[in-house]
């Protein structure tokens, strides 16, 4: 662990992302704090505040982290505007981009994202990524904080919808789904095809390097065989949505592709922790 991070850093939002990345800080800033308008959510390593506006009192970095909703969020984000203008703050979203969500040009200096990764206290990978318009020291700032915590930062060029790892993942689940769809394999399968063969391979070496090490004069000839008949529709986005409107959304509701138990979130904890090593001091 590094030595504590100097400064004072404000989480707003305790839901499972907020409470994650509380527990990903805890150790590292000298003076965290959170927020949250629900009594009942905590976490254990920040001070909690019940007023926002003594939460947010002369902090420097502030880490929204509450519903994704763009009218909530630049609610939010005008109030901080009126609290502390000094503040840089950092949004955990991936579905709207920083340019869209600050409410002043004086905030757009200051505004980013650090996008985390659920269980945020696990998962080492945050994307940063700034607007045009975001100062360089506010950037750097945060880049250094995450990095104290042990994070692996990776700085997005611009912006970009989705950033880097859900347009990746976006294009991976639409050819699984079609797959699936095809009756070429179960989900099930598919699964197992990226937990034992793709996954492990991929976290020792990413896509260009595993075409690298392959030969790219192998892939050439994979790649334009391959690509062409890879999904390219929207029937995996319209067939989800076909499950959220029957109420099946995963592991939160007890069915989504498969029915999941009242202990599924915690087995899925402990196989991501199991995946990136050992697991934080939770003390």
């Amino acid at each position: 662990m590094s030595a504590p991070y100097p400064a004072s850093v404000l989480v707003i939002g305790l839901g499972t992302m907020g409470r994650g990345i509380v527990r990903a800080l805890r150790g590292t800033v000298t003076d965290l704090r959170s927020f949250d308008e629900a009594p009942v959510t905590d976490e254990p390593g920040a001070r909690r505040y019940n007023d926002l506006a003594d939460a947010a009192r002369g902090v420097d970095i502030i880490i929204e982290a509450i519903v994704e909703d763009l009218s909530a969020k630049r609610t939010l984000l005008r109030y901080l505007e009126g609290i502390v203008p000094e503040a840089i703050i950092a949004s955990t979203t991936s579905t709207f981009l920083p340019s869209g969500l600050a409410t002043s040009p004086a905030q757009r200096r200051r505004l980013l994202l650090a996008h985390f990764f659920n269980p945020a206290d696990v998962v080492p990978l945050v994307e940063v990524v700034p607007a045009e318009s975001t100062d360089r020291d506010a950037v750097e700032t945060v880049i250094r904080m995450l990095r104290a915590t042990g994070k692996s930062v990776v700085r997005l060029q611009r912006e970009v919808d989705g950033l880097v790892a859900n347009r990746l993942q976006a294009a991976l689940i639409r050819e699984a789904m079609h797959l699936r769809a095809r009756g070429v394999a179960s989900a099930e399968d598919i699964d197992r095809v990226l937990t034992t063969g793709l996954g492990p391979r991929w976290s020792a070496a990413g896509c260009f390097e595993v075409m690298d090490q392959g030969g790219l004069d192998v892939w050439a000839r994979v790649l334009r065989r391959l690509v062409p008949d890879l999904a390219s529709g929207h029937e995996c986005a319209d067939e989800v949505d076909e499950l959220v409107l029957r109420g099946q959304l995963g592991v939160k509701s007890g069915r989504g592709f498969a029915s999941h138990d009242s202990d599924a979130a915690e087995r899925y904890r402990h196989a991501v922790e199991g995946a990136f090593g050992a697991r934080r001091d939770d003390s």
